[in-house]
């Protein structure tokens, strides 16, 4: 029997029953790609939308840029300069202690003159509330809490960097048990010096940031009376260990 012939069979063949693929199961080419969506949601909107607050900056380490999609219509020369000013105190401030590389340390840094001076405003600074700016880990800071507090005075550190270089300056020089009990006498021979380069230091990449006048100081260093008295002993204050409650038999 030659190649091209067919061997006969008694049975026929049975059929194949070939099944259906599940609709699941089909592969197209469009699955290969993620539909594209018409608005990619914003991870940092997500992040603190309970909030309220509009992200409208984002600091990525050495630039502070736009990001918001809600961006202030009005005064909008104002905005850009409020952010160059601020982009330089991120930038610079690092540089004269370690502590600014957190957002906090900016609390109350600025007063409403130096802000309303970015545009000679003379109706007031522009409304900082609801408006914020965030890094790359999430961090928050709402722009309003660069404002100094009212019973803050023009050439007085802001309450929280104050008290927070302090504390971390006590603590390199004596040790962290030291904050609670430190006296005048362990600190009087090198604490109003550090204080007096810590301002002028604080004052100077201020003034770059801002337009103030070259017969503004924009921190004052404080009287060694006031170190003694007031800085020292407030910090003790904040530092004493709290008594704990016996619980109720």
């Amino acid at each position: 029997m030659g190649f091209n012939e067919i061997a006969p069979f008694d049975d026929p063949l049975p059929e194949i029953i070939e099944e259906e693929p599940d609709c699941d199961d089909i592969e197209t080419e469009e699955d290969e790609y993620d539909e594209p969506t018409d608005e990619e949601p914003d991870p940092f909107e997500e992040l603190h939308q309970g909030l309220r607050l509009n992200l409208i900056w984002l600091w990525d380490g050495e630039c502070l840029l736009w990001c918001g999609r809600r961006l202030p219509r009005k005064k909008p020369l104002f905005w850009e300069k409020l952010r160059l000013a601020v982009e330089t105190l991120l930038k610079r401030l690092p540089e004269v202690d370690p502590i600014f590389c957190d957002f906090q340390a900016l609390q109350g840094l600025a007063q409403s003159t130096w802000i309303d001076g970015l545009t000679d405003n003379r109706s007031g600074s522009a409304n900082l509330e609801g408006q914020a700016m965030t890094d790359l880990d999430g961090h928050l800071f709402p722009l309003a809490r660069l404002l100094a507090d009212q019973g803050n005075a023009e050439g007085e550190l802001p309450k929280y960097l104050k008290t927070a270089w302090l504390e971390e300056t006590i603590r390199k020089r004596l040790g962290l048990d030291a904050r609670a009990s430190v006296s005048w006498r362990q600190v009087k021979t090198w604490l109003p010096e550090a204080v007096e380069n810590f301002c002028r230091d604080l004052g100077r990449i201020t003034a770059e940031a801002f337009p103030l006048k070259e017969t503004v100081i924009p921190f004052q260093q404080p009287q060694e009376s006031t170190l003694q008295r007031k800085w020292l002993a407030e910090l003790r204050a904040d530092n004493r260990p709290t008594k704990r409650k016996e619980p109720l038999q």
